[in-house]
């Protein structure tokens, strides 16, 4: 059982991680045109 917590936080936390770094990349690259 530890093993499957395990597994489900590091997958969660990984795809969360992926999930803000893609959102920042994208603002980074493409920041909004509305702004200024």
């Amino acid at each position: 059982m530890l093993l499957f917590e395990l597994t489900v936080w590091l997958y969660c936390g990984t795809t969360a991680v992926f999930y803000i770094a893609s959102c920042f990349m994208r603002f980074c690259i493409n920041p909004s045109k509305d702004s200024g």
